[in-house]
């Protein structure tokens, strides 16, 4: 059975695994809401970094959250002895193959994919939520974990910094928080107005 410091590290494991999950599932709806609020000021912002032209340039909220989403958790390092034993008894579990449980399917994907990527803290969080025994670690193996843990929550700040998230948490009035996001993006209040009047002329 895990002793007590491994235990922690998989409650850890799953706390970051579910702050991530949900930093990101929120996002998505608030660079949703973004682009529908400021579908304008997104064109303008294409406009100024086309050159001119209309819809060439880039938009803003991907430049502010789409892009460094696919930036790896970790630098991907060696996956440890005791962790390949767990990757071993997730997959003994829920291998399609094996398993009959479709819902344990998605578990042993995400397995799979967290061992590609060296994401260590991943493969401890399905581990524990499938009751599987979790063996002693080496000082290095949770010097590893631990900093992939702190990837994560890393990411799930920089989100938080993101130009959606933060108008989407913003408690100001509708007035400032426009023009709050209007200088976030750059964009200078009178040239957006006079480029809107031209747009309709």
């Amino acid at each position: 059975m895990a002793k007590n410091k491994e235990k922690k590290l998989a409650l850890k494991s799953h706390w970051a695994f579910l702050e991530l999950s949900d930093v990101e599932e929120q996002n998505e709806e608030y660079l949703k809401a973004f682009a529908k609020h400021f579908k304008e000021e997104n064109e303008y912002y294409q406009y100024l970094n086309s050159g001119g032209e209309r819809g060439e340039g880039e938009a803003f909220e991907e430049e502010n959250g789409a892009e460094s989403e696919e930036e790896p958790l970790s630098e991907k390092p060696c996956v440890p002895p005791e962790i390949q034993q767990l990757y071993k008894a997730i997959a003994r579990k829920t291998h399609p193959d094996i398993c009959k449980n479709v819902s344990y399917h998605e578990l042993f994907k995400l397995a799979a994919e967290a061992a590609a990527e060296g994401n260590l803290s991943d493969l401890l969080h399905i581990a524990s939520k499938l009751d599987i025994d979790i063996p002693e670690f080496s000082d290095e193996t949770i010097e590893l974990v631990e900093k992939d843990i702190g990837s994560k929550l890393k990411r799930a700040e920089d989100i938080k910094t993101c130009t959606a998230w933060v108008w989407g948490t913003c408690e100001q009035d509708v007035t400032a928080n426009r023009e709050l996001m209007l200088r976030t993006m750059g964009i200078d209040p009178e040239k957006f107005a006079e480029w809107k009047r031209n747009k309709k002329g």
